[in-house]
């Protein structure tokens, strides 16, 4: 039996749910955050940072060190785009996810809190870039970006923009993130959010209110009456 209803349009967060680039973001921010002075791992980074917006991981990078890094950002993404040239595939399981979404008629779209320009690069490098249509919003992309809204999650602001343009009320849509910040933003719009564990655990998503946590990307379908493969607890 389905867990939660079957909606009309899933949307799915980018980085960690799609694409396997969770962890090289969070190596290159480590890397890079520690470079400024603050003594960082990946494990750290996936603690304090992840599901953030980058503006605000700054300002709290220049509070702990006391000066201004004006190339923070910048220094970020070079150093993340040029670790994206070895090569992203996508999570194990989304393929088949999406494959089983679209074979029982559902729309689905992508809503990251990264900017257009790192989706590009890594949809296009895992190959799901046709699947969702470019990023020319005028010829059907179903690619959304906090930037397109000027807020990030937690807010829902990015969610309810995505299920707008797609023509869909908020209770018929459903989120599946990754991240605890995905996840309040999801409840925060309304919206039912199946959260996939993986560097992030399972209890810290249900403590953050996931309605039902997967641990396979191809489980997603089934929560929701869609398909019926891997493993969900």
């Amino acid at each position: 039996m389905s867990e939660i209803a079957r909606p009309d349009l899933v949307i799915f967060d980018c980085d960690g749910v799609l694409v396997e680039t969770e962890r090289i973001t969070l190596r290159v921010i480590a890397d890079w955050v520690d470079s400024l002075g603050v003594p960082m791992t990946a494990e750290d980074a996936a603690r304090k940072y992840k599901g953030r917006d980058i503006e605000v991981i700054k300002a709290e990078v220049e509070a702990e060190i006391g000066r201004e890094v004006p190339d923070f950002v910048s220094g970020y993404r070079s150093r993340m785009f040029e670790a994206f040239e070895a090569g992203i595939e996508p999570i194990p399981g989304a393929v088949d996810a999406i494959d089983a979404i679209e074979r029982a008629g559902l729309a689905w779209c992508v809503a990251s809190n990264g900017p257009q320009i790192k989706m590009q690069a890594s949809l296009s490098s895992a190959g799901l870039m046709e699947r969702v249509g470019g990023l020319d919003r005028s010829t059907g992309s179903k690619v959304f970006s906090a930037y397109d809204v000027g807020k990030w999650k937690p807010e829902p602001d990015l969610f309810l923009f995505a299920a707008r343009e797609c023509g869909f009320d908020a209770d018929r849509c459903v989120v599946v993130e990754d991240s605890t910040s995905g996840v309040e933003a999801a409840l925060r719009a309304g919206m039912p959010c199946i959260a996939y564990a993986d560097i992030t655990s399972a209890e810290s998503l249900e403590a953050a209110g996931a309605t039902v946590v997967v641990t396979s990307m191809a489980d997603v379908p089934t929560v929701f009456g869609v398909g019926a493969m891997g493993s969900r607890q």
